[in-house]
């Protein structure tokens, strides 16, 4: 009978296949590692996508806003410009400020005491009253009185302050008094009052 073989150290040596590495296992945790990756890359698109989204809405909304403050400046600037026009045309349609004369101006400011001054030296001066005077006022006598002061020169076919200002332009000297007078019945609506006594006179009616 054949003698059993014995091994050394008593025991028998064996294959273990506990740590094989198989070609499908490799297959299967090659698939899931892809899912998972592409799982991660959804969800980064997803992540991605929102924002994305977002920038392009704050881009368009930009641009509203740059366009709309474009317009409204242009409207702006438009009222603007039409303001300035109305404004030039306002102006250039407004009549030009009257320029009174120094003379004028002088005559607003002689008071009535100073006409009344004037005219007791012209009565002081007389010779005889003026007895046919004595029912008018004293502005009409101080006109009256100018009427017939010749050293103004002519006093027929001109009213009384264009004469006046006549004699002042020849350097006559007029009295202020008898301008500061007109102003004054003119600015009470007295009717007539630029006409001289003599024009009265030879216009009137002739009785048959």
């Amino acid at each position: 009978m054949p003698t059993a073989r014995k091994t050394s150290g008593g025991r028998q040596a064996t294959l273990s296949f506990n740590h094989r590495v198989t070609k499908a296992s490799v297959q299967r945790q090659s698939a899931k590692e892809a899912a998972l990756l592409t799982g991660k890359v959804e969800k980064a698109e997803k992540v991605d996508k929102p924002e994305k989204e977002e920038k392009k809405e704050r881009e368009v909304v930009d641009e509203l806003d740059r366009k709309a403050k474009i317009e409204v400046n242009s409207e702006e600037e438009a009222e603007s410009e039409a303001e300035q026009e109305h404004g030039k045309a306002a102006q250039a349609e407004a009549p030009a400020p009257v320029v009174r004369p120094e003379a004028e101006v002088k005559a607003d400011a002689i008071t009535d005491a100073q006409v009344r001054r004037y005219w007791r030296d012209i009565e002081s001066q007389a010779i005889a009253r003026r007895v046919h005077q004595e029912d008018l006022d004293m502005g009409e006598k101080v006109l009256r009185h100018f009427d017939v002061s010749s050293q103004y020169g002519p006093c027929v076919g001109i009213t009384r302050k264009r004469r006046w200002m006549r004699a002042q332009r020849l350097g006559l000297a007029p009295p202020i008094e008898v301008l500061a007078v007109m102003l004054k019945e003119e600015a009470k609506g007295v009717k007539g009052i630029q006409r001289s006594s003599f024009d009265d006179i030879l216009n009137a009616p002739a009785v048959a």
